[in-house]
């Protein structure tokens, strides 16, 4: 799938964004996708407007169910995006139990090197994913701007 037919996707039975009235695209492939059945981790991803990636993830992220999410991620932002146009990538972590080390490790290590996300913006965090999170964006060298908010509405 490319950007001109991610473009031309109907937004599905009308959906659009309670705050921003943009359209979400969404698409069968992109829902609902588990990457580790033992710990119930899984995500979907829409896309709001032209540029903004919701995804929300939920279960408990260890560190083969996060290298095969970051696989899709990659599948998905090539699809969507193509190789160089810039997005925006919300986080609702509101169903995401925890992750381990090694997971946030790696989820980190991985979005460093993404050059195609202007802004990753997380809610429904966890008080340890706050520090955690805080602490990343410290020590990381990620080109892009975090942060953390409240809700939804405020997220986009």
């Amino acid at each position: 799938m490319n950007l001109d037919k991610v473009k031309n996707m109907a937004p599905a039975h009308g959906d659009v964004c309670h705050v921003t009235g943009l359209p979400i695209r969404r698409n069968p492939e992109w829902t609902d996708v588990i990457f580790d059945t033992n710990n119930g981790y899984k995500t979907t991803l829409s896309i709001v407007g032209d540029s903004i990636v919701l995804a929300p993830t939920s279960g408990y992220a260890k560190l083969g169910g996060v290298k095969k999410a970051v696989k899709f991620q990659n599948k998905f932002e090539a699809e969507a995006f193509g190789s160089e146009r810039p997005y925006v990538q919300i986080n609702d972590w509101s169903g995401l139990r925890g992750a381990s080390l090694a997971a946030r490790k790696y989820f980190v290590q991985h979005m460093e090197k993404n050059n195609q996300i202007l802004a990753m913006i997380f809610y429904g965090i966890s008080p340890l994913f706050k520090v955690s999170i805080k602490l990343a964006i410290r020590l990381s060298a990620a080109e892009f701007h975090v942060k953390i908010v409240n809700d939804y509405s405020e997220a986009v």
